[in-house]
C-alpha cells in the first residue's frame, strides 16, 4: 500500500515459500511462516474469509452531480452533518464488496465536480476508488477500471409521430404471410378430402374437371364464409366439415378482432430515422452535461457545436423536446432505459447502437483489487442479481403503455398450430378410413363376382351333361327298329 514495501520471504518454483535463500533455507507451501501480510487480498494458500490488515477503510468517491438520480443519489444534511448515499450503483457496489473473499472496509465520500476530475482523484490519491463512471480509453491514464456493469453504448432518442401509411392492403395485416399461405393450404387440402369423400354420393360432383374443381373449392371455402355448408352424405365428410367449421370459426373471429384493433389503434413512428437525416437537416441535438458525450457527439458523430445543447436531468430533455429546442438526444444506454421507461408514449429509440464502454468502478492503476472485483461482478451478473437490481430500479419508472409504437402485431401460425394440426389430422384420418373401406369393398365385390362366375360355370357344365344323356336315350329305339325290320314286297 503506497510507495513502501516490506520483504516477507521468497518463493521457489516447485518448493514453495522460505524466509531465507541458500543452502540452509527451509521451504513450505504454506505462507503461515512468513508472518502478517499487509495486502488487500487473499494470499495464496490461506482459507476463504481471511481478513487482511488495513490501516484505514478504502476511500470511495461518489459523484454528487450524477445525471441519473436512479443510479446515484447523494443526500447531504448540513444540520446533522450527515450524508446518505442511495441508488442502483450504491447497492451494486455493496453487493460486490460482500462477494469478495475477504473483508474490505470502505467509506463513501461525495465529490462535487465533473466525472473527468472525479477519475483524476484516484490518480492524485485523494480516493482509493470511484464509482459510477463511464469507461473511456483516455481515462485509463489516471485509473484502472473494472468490467462494465451496464449495457455499453450510446443511442439516439427522438419523439414519436403518427404514422401515415397506405391502408389499401390493411386487410392482409391481421395475419402474417406464412399464416395466409397455411390457411390456403388447408383450404385446398380439406377441399380435396371432401371431394374424395362426396364424389360417389353427390351427383353435383360430376362433369368436367373445371366443374369438379369449382365444387371442391366451394366445399372447402364454405366454412370461412358462412357457418353452414351444403348437405353432405358421407359420415366421414361430415366429421371433416365439423372440425373445419370449428377451426374456421376461430380463425374468422380472430381475424375480425385483429383487423378492428388495427383500424382503431393509432400507430406511431420515429420523427427521425437515422443520424444522417439529423445532420443534414441541421436540427439541434441534446447530450448530458458533465460527461464525455460532448466530445463524442462533436468529434465522432460530427455535429456542429452550435447545434448541440447540454442538459442535466432527464426531465429537462422531455421539456426541451416539447418546446422544439432539440429534435434528438444522445444518451447512454442506462439513461435511455430510464428515460424511455418514463416517457414511452412520447419518445422512442432510433438508429443504431454506438458501442462505447459502460459504467464501471475505477481503482488505482495496478490495484490488486481489480481481479477480485471483476470476479465478484461476474458472479452478480451470472446469478441474475444485477438484473434484479436493475428491474427494481426501473419498476417505479415503468410506463403504462409498453408496446412499441402502440402497434397491433400480425398473428402468425404459432397462435393456431394446434387448430391446424386438429383439422389436418381429422381430414387425413377420414381419407385413410375411406381408402381402406374402398379397398375392402372392392375385394369383397371381387370375391362375390368370382363365386357367382363359378356357380354360373358349374350350372352351364351340368346342363350340357344332362342334355347329352337325354339325346343318347332318344336315338337308340329308332336305330334298332330300322335295323331289325323285315322288308315288304309290293
Amino acid at each position: 500500500m503506497g510507495k513502501d514495501y516490506k520483504e516477507i520471504g521468497f518463493w521457489t518454483n516447485g518448493l514453495g515459500f522460505s524466509n531465507i535463500i541458500g543452502q540452509n533455507a527451509t521451504f513450505n507451501f504454506s505462507m503461515k511462516e512468513l508472518g502478517q501480510v499487509l495486502w488487500p487480498g487473499r494470499p495464496w494458500g490461506t482459507p476463504r474469509g481471511w481478513i487482511p490488515a488495513l490501516d484505514k477503510p478504502l476511500r470511495i468517491g461518489v459523484p454528487v452531480l450524477a445525471t441519473l438520480k436512479q443510479f446515484i443519489t447523494v443526500i447531504q444534511d448540513p444540520t446533522e452533518n450527515t450524508t446518505t448515499f442511495r441508488g442502483f450503483t450504491i447497492d451494486l457496489f455493496r453487493e460486490t464488496m460482500e462477494l469478495l473473499p475477504y473483508h474490505l472496509p470502505y467509506k463513501f465520500y461525495p465529490f462535487n465536480d465533473t466525472y473527468d476530475n472525479l477519475v483524476k482523484q484516484v490518480y492524485l490519491k485523494n480516493f482509493d476508488a470511484v464509482i459510477d463512471v463511464t469507461i473511456i480509453s483516455y481515462r485509463y491514464q489516471y485509473a484502472e477500471f473494472s468490467q462494465p456493469y451496464t449495457d455499453p453504448g450510446v443511442v439516439m432518442v427522438v419523439p414519436l409521430k403518427s404514422k401515415v401509411d397506405h391502408r389499401g392492403w390493411l386487410f392482409m395485416k391481421p395475419f402474417t404471410k406464412t399464416m395466409w399461405l397455411l390457411i390456403l393450404a388447408m383450404v385446398i387440402y380439406n377441399g380435396f378430402i371432401l371431394w374424395m369423400l362426396e364424389r360417389r354420393h353427390s351427383p353435383e360432383i360430376t362433369g368436367s374437371m373445371l366443374n369438379q374443381t369449382g365444387t371442391m373449392a366451394w366445399l372447402a371455402l364454405t366454412p370461412l364464409i358462412k357457418l353452414d355448408g351444403d348437405k353432405l352424405h358421407s359420415n366421414l365428410s361430415k366429421m371433416v366439415m365439423v372440425v373445419w367449421l370449428f377451426v374456421a370459426l376461430i380463425i374468422t373471429q380472430t381475424y375480425t378482432a385483429n383487423l378492428a384493433s388495427m383500424l382503431t389503434t393509432e400507430r406511431f413512428e420515429p420523427t427521425i430515422d437515422n443520424i444522417d437525416q439529423l445532420r443534414n437537416s441541421n436540427i439541434r441535438v441534446g447530450y448530458s452535461s458533465g460527461s464525455f458525450l460532448k466530445h463524442y457527439v462533436e468529434k465522432v458523430l460530427q455535429f456542429h457545436p452550435e447545434n448541440m445543447r447540454n442538459y442535466g436531468e432527464l426531465e429537462e430533455y422531455a421539456e426541451a423536446f416539447r418546446r422544439k429546442e432539440i429534435g434528438a438526444a444522445f444518451l447512454e444506454v442506462p439513461a435511455a432505459k430510464i428515460f424511455l421507461a418514463n416517457y414511452c408514449k412520447e419518445f422512442i429509440q432510433a438508429g443504431p447502437l454506438y458501442k462505447i464502454g459502460g459504467f464501471g468502478f475505477a481503482f488505482a492503476r495496478g490495484s490488486p483489487l481489480v481481479p477480485d472485483v471483476n470476479k465478484a461482478l461476474l458472479d452478480l451478473v451470472e446469478t441474475g442479481k444485477v438484473r434484479e437490481l436493475e428491474n427494481k430500479m426501473l419498476a417505479s419508472e415503468e410506463c403504462e403503455d409498453t408496446k412499441v409504437n402502440g402497434e397491433t402485431e400480425s398473428l402468425s401460425p404459432n397462435s393456431f398450430w394446434v387448430l391446424f394440426i386438429l383439422t389436418a389430422g381429422t381430414s387425413t384420418f377420414s381419407l385413410l378410413v375411406y381408402v381402406f373401406r374402398m379397398n375392402y369393398e372392392n375385394s369383397e365385390e371381387k370375391t362375390i363376382w368370382r363365386l357367382t362366375t363359378m356357380v354360373i360355370q358349374q350350372c352351364n357344365h351340368a346342363k350340357r351333361r344332362m342334355s347329352r344323356k337325354v339325346s343318347d336315350v332318344a336315338e337308340n329305339p329308332t336305330t334298332s327298329s330300322t335295323t331289325h325290320a323285315t322288308p315288304t314286297q309290293v
